[in-house]
């Protein structure tokens, strides 16, 4: 419940905070507040919005649900290669556009589609990890039971499983067998297979399965209490998703929109700016300039640059602390957030190229 006021409360700190920035924008045009004030309002909106996403990850349960080690799975290795080139890549080839006199919109596009790659891969590990969360429980049940009623040992109760129950884990669990026959140390055979399978929840429950048993615990009493703590761990996930995937899709269409909206804004001032420029060139002398008596005459072409570089940082800030946001709500490891911030940049880019034009074509600029 307080997930879902908070995410509520978050859009309209976000919506918030983009008005500051459009009234910001706006009263350039009617007074030159200086770039002190300027500044300073948008500290004030970062901070607005980065505070909201901040309250979001100490309302919501922090919960990794994978580890993301080089021990881990397939895609868990992959993320963390791709974690290494990515960022690299990036720099090494927005530097290069902008060095080339690309646009910003470009560049963030380029950035966007060079972090989805990492973005998909982090996403698909989690997914992997939710489903072999999902086949723990079941199987430390009926593990347990077998141990019990058989009386056998726990490396000798998993021979008696079908593993083909549990197609997520099997290849875990066959892992976990040949290491039994090997001789070597329960616990770290355990420890291993934790590992292995990549999961937070898998670790702590196998943990509290392999110590309790150690200590002399019936087998089936602990493998269903293990078995109840890892479903209700998975239920609860589910309904914390519920709120999440909603979050996640408004917070996406919002920034869109947010940035869109102040690139307009910023595009309107500029034609705004050159059409007053022109018409103060083509009147006579200094008196009929201040005849007009409009303190638009004083905000020039260095006021408007700063307006476009704090612009530009704005939307990008916006998008980092919405896929923080996004993350903190929906859970998991953070590098799933790579994901939104992929998308979010994306959007971003698309904005810068195609609002000014739109603009340019509505006001019948060249």
């Amino acid at each position: 419940a307080s997930l879902t006021k908070w995410t509520d409360a978050y859009a309209a700190m976000v919506v918030s905070a983009a008005l500051i920035i459009i009234v910001n924008l706006t009263s350039a045009l009617i007074y030159d507040l200086g770039t002190g004030m300027i500044l300073g309002l948008v500290a004030t909106a970062i901070f607005a919005s980065a505070g909201g996403a901040w309250v979001i990850s100490r309302a919501a349960p922090g919960e990794p649900e994978a580890f993301f080690t080089n021990e881990g799975p397939a895609s868990q290795r992959q993320a963390l290669l791709l974690l290494k080139v990515t960022p690299v890549a990036i720099i090494a080839i927005c530097t290069l556009l902008g060095l080339a006199g690309t646009g910003v919109g470009w560049m963030l596009i380029v950035a966007g589609i060079l972090l989805l790659p990492l973005g998909i891969v982090s996403l698909r590990a989690t997914a992997e990890i939710e489903r072999k969360d999902r086949e723990i429980g079941p199987f430390l049940r009926s593990f347990g039971a077998v141990a019990t009623s058989t009386g056998a040992t726990l490396s000798e109760a998993l021979k008696q499983i079908d593993l083909n129950s549990f197609p997520n884990l099997l290849m875990d669990m066959k892992r976990l067998g040949w290491r039994f026959k090997a001789s070597i140390p329960p616990a770290l055979c355990w420890k291993k297979f934790s590992l292995e399978t990549g999961s937070k929840l898998i670790g702590d429950t196998i943990t509290i399965f392999f110590d309790a048993i150690d200590l002399g615990g019936d087998a089936d009493m602990v493998g269903s209490l293990c078995s109840q703590f890892a479903t209700t761990e998975v239920m609860l996930r589910a309904r914390r998703k519920v709120i999440a995937s909603t979050f996640s899709g408004l917070t996406i269409v919002m920034h869109a929109a947010i940035s869109g909206l102040m690139i307009m804004i910023l595009q309107v001032i500029r034609n705004f700016t050159a059409v007053i420029a022109t018409a103060a060139a083509n009147m006579q002398g200094q008196d009929a300039l201040r005849t007009m008596q409009m303190p638009m005459l004083s905000f020039g072409s260095p006021m408007l640059g700063v307006l476009g570089i704090l612009t530009y940082v704005m939307v990008v800030v916006l998008a980092v602390i919405n896929a923080f946001a996004i993350v903190a709500a929906d859970g998991g490891h953070v590098l799933k957030g790579t994901y939104y911030l992929s998308i979010l940049l994306a959007l971003s880019g698309v904005s810068f190229v195609i609002v000014p034009p739109f603009v340019n074509s509505i006001l019948k600029v060249g």
